[in-house]
């Protein structure tokens, strides 16, 4: 085993732990890990926060099932930054695929909504599908899809030449 993932099955027991202590002051509904699957109800306005704590140059995929429901997720670093938006499974049913590679040793919260537009509630599952050291193509997709997100947030605003630049460079990264 690689020493930094020996230290990692080391260091993430007890950091989940404490993750897990503080959850009730987060309004979290759970911490994803390679347990079961989880499935929840989610209504209009509604948002639902999972945590996932990853190792230093970590990857994970995680997949939300969308069973009745249009779900977007939003994952933000430890500090709260938004690192990545998914919506791209534009249906009532199907999944969306996240995939997130950490940097440094941390953790990262999901939060699932109904996606924009939804009206009508639903039911979605939730689980952590992969684990595993980030590879260099793993790091260029994610590295492309942050580019992306910012472009989506400053097109929002009216911020259309810089919006378009990140959009451009999210693509040749990719």
């Amino acid at each position: 085993m690689q020493r930094g993932l020996l230290l990692h099955h080391l260091i993430v027991p007890p950091l989940s732990a404490l993750i897990i202590s503080n959850a009730a002051g987060q309004d979290l509904e759970g911490v994803l890990s390679s347990a079961e699957p989880i499935q929840r109800h989610l209504a209009r306005g509604e948002e639902h926060r999972y945590l996932i704590v990853l190792g230093d140059g970590e990857f994970a995929s995680v997949v939300v099932e969308q069973r009745g429901i249009d779900v977007g997720v939003a994952v933000r670093e430890g500090s709260n930054a938004l690192v990545e938006n998914f919506q791209d499974e534009i249906s009532r049913n199907g999944e969306e695929h996240i995939e997130i590679v950490a940097e440094r040793a941390g953790s990262f919260r999901l939060s699932i909504t109904p996606a924009e537009g939804t009206v009508d509630d639903g039911d979605y599952v939730v689980r952590l599908e992969t684990r595993r050291p980030a590879t260099v193509l793993d790091r260029r997709l994610q590295e492309s899809r942050v580019l992306r997100t910012r472009a989506r947030q400053l097109e929002r605003t009216g911020q259309y030449a810089a919006a378009r630049s990140l959009f451009e460079q999210a693509l040749a990264t990719a």
